[in-house]
């Protein structure tokens, strides 16, 4: 399974009974070589923020006995510089325009003397 992030942020929500207890790891890896905890407690859910970008691995299992969850794989794909960059550049350039109109607007109304 397979989620996309672009904003490094995974949103994890699973099911099991009330009072049951969880526990959640990372990796950067599918097979968990060096994986983390990233959650252990009694909730439905959690946020993992701040995520790099590219492939972070997830995991959970009823804790502290029960069997791990296939992985799900989330990959963080930040927005591409180059859209980034056209969206300033677009940004600036109505910021600008609109700066212009007012100051155009003013001088004209000072030009007239005012009248409407």
């Amino acid at each position: 399974m397979e989620e996309v992030s672009e904003d490094g942020v995974a949103v994890l929500s699973w099911s099991a009974p009330e009072g049951a207890l969880v526990e959640v790891q990372q990796a950067a890896d599918a097979e968990f070589s060096e994986a983390e905890t990233r959650y252990a407690g009694g909730d439905p859910g959690t946020v993992v923020t701040g995520l790099p970008e590219g492939d972070h691995y997830f995991r959970i299992r009823r804790s502290p006995d029960g069997g791990w969850s296939p992985p799900l794989r989330v990959r963080v794909q930040f927005v591409a510089r180059w859209k980034l960059y056209l969206l300033m550049g677009l940004g600036g350039a109505v910021a600008c325009g609109t700066v212009g109109a007012i100051l155009f607007g003013h001088a004209r109304t000072r030009r007239e003397g005012g009248r409407a």
